[in-house]
Formats: structure tokens, C-alpha cells, sequence
């Protein structure tokens, strides 16, 4: 899309490959930078993209950077002038174009060249299948943007440096909010970024408080889904829509479609909009759109205790500036109960001002230095053996740093409620009237079948820990109060 053109690491430079490269002294350092074009698939990706190199180059400025798209073919041509004149290499995202070709890289020279992988994210270790952990070696040093990711790769690479860089500084002046009817999002409008919890929190203000809170909830953004395929992949958008009109709230709720971010700020202003974050999506490594939020200084926000949001809660934690929901663990998925979100509206409902908290933030510094010439094997930690072995129990270790405070709940210990769009007919579980997955009599009867409860009505119905197992993973099973 349009909106991506001017992000890229390339235009950060205005840089044609290989143009310049020949003629930099040798005793310049120079520092090659490691991209891909793919990365920018996303915008938030392709605007920490361009803030990392911004930040990194500003903070060294005795560097030389040069920028090059790993897809290029013509980097292919060049890896002997390449490793004559580079110091360093930093790594835009490892993926596996970029790990497949640090891989090539050091095949093709006998030397060391230390490499910086940035913005190394929590799917970092699935990444190891495309290119093998012989793509690092102990003199690579990561750097990460959360402390999240930090501990994550320190347990990964235990004998390698891991540093934290703070990309976004926030000095904010003490605030009067007084008072909104109107709640923002602004992003992808993803299942993992929260947008069918907080739609369903409105019906769950109404099943606890007897009526609708008084707030419209403005989605900026463009449906997508970039999960594994189920049952909601086709058309996330009229899933969404779908739920809307089956709850009767299509008044509510307003998608405005993507804007530039001016145009949301100056929404943000005029309205005082709540910001409400709720995700839980894999790779919650930095929050963009949560930080740039709260750096408008217009309200507080409505976040979710997991990955980046953590690091936010705790660095606003003598403010008042954050409103943190929690996030548990309902057979190992990390979930958001909205009744949890609904609580959170009624505490602000009626609200006439409250006084936010000055914020003064500071930067840390990130130095650039030669690591070590003798290249060792990377040291394989007892998490990173078990990469090639269970990619599942990875993710669960991961998310339970993703998650710092989350519950493990049993299934058969809460109350579950069914997503409005769920509908069961002689054990037939259908997803707007589409049949999902068919449970036989026998199989109700057995010991695991479990009650749960209707969304829209709070009627009990029985069904199979087969079917719960399926819908918890579908997302249309959800925490009650």
C-alpha cells in the first residue's frame, strides 16, 4: 500500500546499493544494515523499522550506514567488497529471508563480523527452522525493544550480549481529563489485537450492570487476519460485523477505515477518546500505537498486561495514566475476560476529571562496539534445545513471559460463555449457521462434557471438551463472570 513507500530503511538514507560503498576508506566503519523488503508487510514494522536505524545511527555517529535489501541479488555479487569494508552488521528482523543470508554470509568469509540482530522478536525461535542455529555464533549480540524479548533471548543465548533499546522518549505534562463518550483503537484489526473482546465487552457491561455504558468504541484500521487458518480466516471483517448485528450494537461501534495518524490525534484531541489496547498477539514486542497514544497526552488507556504493555505498566506505574486488564491462560491460549473490560468502563463511566500524572521518560544510550574476533559455537540452552524438538512447548514458555501475572485456569473451574455467533442444534456447532464440528451422543455423555453459557441469553447448554478444545482455539469461547 501507498502508505508504506516512505518507511522503508532505504528512504531513511535516500541510499541506491553498492552506489557509494566503493569508494568509503577502509578505515571507516562502516555498518551494513541488513533488510527486507517483506518486512514491511506491516506498518507498524515498517515504522520501528525506520525509528531503530533513525535512533542507532543518531547515537553513533562515527558509523557509516549502508542499507541493503537482502533480496537484492546484486548484494549476492558483492560479498567480498562487503566483508572488506563492513565493522558491523545489524539485522532488520530476523526472518528467514534476512537469517538465510547472515547464513550465506559467513559460508562465503572466513572472518568474524559481529552482528546486532534487532528487533528480535518473540517468534524468534521458530525462526531457527529456516536456517539453523549455525547462523550465530557467540559474538553476535542481540538487541531487543522490550523486557520481554530481553529475557526471552538471555534464556535463549545465555553467553551472548542482549541489550534493551529505548526507542521512544515521553516527557508529559500533568493533564485534565475530564471525562470522554468515546473509547479508539487504532492498528490492525486482528482477533490477537483484541477487537472481538473489546466489542464483547459491551454486552458484558450489559449482562452485569443491566444496560449499555455510554461510550461509541472508533476503530481505526483495516480488517486482516494473520493467524493460522480457521474458521474466521476468510473474512474477518464479516465475522466482526456479523457479531455487531447479532448483538444489536451497530450504533456503538463506528470503523472509520485507516487514517493517517495525524488525522487520529487530532480525533484523540477533539473527543479526549479512551485508547483501549487489548492484544495478545505473539509478537507484542514494542506497541507503536499504544506509545504514540499516550504520548498525545489526551487520556488514559485501557491496556492489556502482556508482552511490550508490560513494560509501559510498569514505567507508568505511579501514574494513573494506565488501565490494565489482565491476561490469564485457558489451556495454555492467553485470554481477556470482558467482564474484566467491562468493569474497567464502569469505573469511568460519570467521570467529570481526573488529574493525569506528569511523565518524564529518558532514553538509554546504545554504543556500537567491536565484539569479540574468535567466533565459538553458540552455546544451546536447555529452551533452545527444545526448538527442533516441540515448537508448542516453546510458545508456551515464551508466553508465560509474554504474560508475567497471568493465571493458568482449568477449564472445568470457570465460567465459560459462547460467542453470540455460535449456535447449537442436536450437538452441531455452527459459526453463523455454518456447521463447525459435530459431536456424536456418546461423546456428550462421557464424564468431559461441560456446561457453558449462552452470550446473549445466559441460557446453560452442555457440550464436549472436543468442541471446547475447538472454540477456545477459535476464539468464539470466552472467560465469564
Amino acid at each position: 500500500m501507498d502508505h508504506f513507500l516512505n518507511i522503508s530503511p532505504y528512504r531513511v538514507f535516500n541510499q541506491d546499493p553498492f552506489a557509494n560503498l566503493i569508494s568509503v576508506d577502509n578505515n571507516q566503519p562502516v555498518t551494513l544494515i541488513l533488510y527486507s523488503k517483506f518486512s514491511d508487510n506491516w506498518l507498524s514494522m515498517a515504522q520501528i523499522n525506520k525509528i531503530i536505524i533513525t535512533k542507532v545511527i543518531e547515537q553513533n555517529p562515527d558509523i557509516i550506514p549502508y542499507v541493503i535489501d537482502v533480496t537484492d541479488k546484486n548484494f549476492e555479487k558483492n560479498y567480498d567488497l562487503i566483508l572488506k569494508k563492513c565493522s558491523s552488521v545489524i539485522c532488520m528482523n530476523l526472518n528467514k529471508e534476512t537469517g538465510r543470508f547472515i547464513k550465506k554470509l559467513r559460508e562465503a568469509a572466513s572472518i568474524s563480523c559481529k552482528y546486532i540482530i534487532t528487533n528480535s522478536l518473540k517468534s524468534l525461535g521458530y525462526q531457527f527452522k529456516y536456517f539453523g542455529l549455525d547462523a550465530f555464533d557467540e559474538s553476535d549480540s542481540f538487541l531487543c525493544l522490550c523486557d520481554s524479548d530481553e529475557e526471552i533471548l538471555k534464556t535463549l543465548f545465555p553467553k551472548n550480549t542482549v541489550n534493551k533499546l529505548d526507542i521512544l522518549s515521553l516527557n508529559m505534562v500533568k493533564k485534565e481529563f475530564k471525562g470522554t463518550k468515546n473509547l479508539v483503537f487504532f492498528g490492525r484489526l486482528n482477533p490477537e489485537k483484541g477487537i472481538t473482546e473489546i466489542i464483547n465487552s459491551l454486552q458484558a457491561y450489559k449482562l452485569k450492570y443491566g444496560s449499555l455504558p455510554n461510550y461509541t468504541i472508533n476503530f481505526f484500521g483495516e480488517f486482516d487476519y494473520t493467524g493460522k487458518s480457521n474458521s474466521q480466516s476468510n473474512n474477518y471483517r464479516e465475522t466482526v460485523l456479523k457479531l455487531l448485528e447479532v448483538q444489536g450494537y451497530q450504533d456503538q461501534v463506528r470503523f472509520h477505515g485507516f487514517k493517517d495518524k495525524n488525522t487520529i490525534r487530532k480525533f484523540c484531541e477533539k473527543t479526549s477518546a479512551i485508547g483501549i489496547f487489548l492484544s495478545t498477539y505473539p509478537n507484542e514486542n514494542y506497541g507503536i500505537a499504544l506509545r504514540e497514544f499516550l504520548s498525545w497526552n489526551t487520556a488514559p488507556a485501557i491496556i492489556s498486561r502482556w508482552g511490550a504493555h508490560q513494560d509501559l505498566i510498569n514505567e507508568y506505574e505511579s501514574t494513573n495514566r494506565i488501565i490494565e486488564i489482565g491476561v490469564n491462560f485457558l489451556d495454555s491460549k492467553p485470554v481477556i475476560n470482558p467482564f474484566d473490560v467491562a468493569d474497567r468502563l464502569h469505573k469511568l463511566t460519570g467521570v467529570k476529571s481526573i488529574t493525569l500524572a506528569k511523565v518524564d521518560s529518558k532514553e538509554r544510550i546504545f554504543a556500537l562496539i567491536n565484539g569479540p574476533k574468535k567466533r565459538a559455537p553458540i552455546d544451546k540452552s536447555i529452551l533452545l534445545k527444545q526448538i527442533t524438538r516441540s515448537e508448542q512447548s516453546i510458545a508456551e514458555e515464551f508466553n508465560k513471559i509474554y504474560a508475567k501475572h497471568a493465571k493458568i485456569l482449568k477449564i472445568e473451574s470457570v465460567k465459560l460463555y459462547l460467542s453470540p455467533l455460535i449456535s447449537i442444534k442436536e450437538s452441531v456447532l455452527s459459526l453463523n449457521n455454518k456447521p463447525l464440528l459435530e459431536t456424536d451422543s456418546e461423546e456428550l455423555d462421557q464424564p468431559k462434557s461441560i456446561a457453558v453459557y449462552s452470550f446473549l441469553n445466559n441460557k446453560k447448554v452442555e457440550i464436549s471438551r472436543k468442541q471446547i478444545d475447538f472454540l477456545i482455539e477459535e476464539n468464539l469461547l470466552f472467560l465469564g463472570s
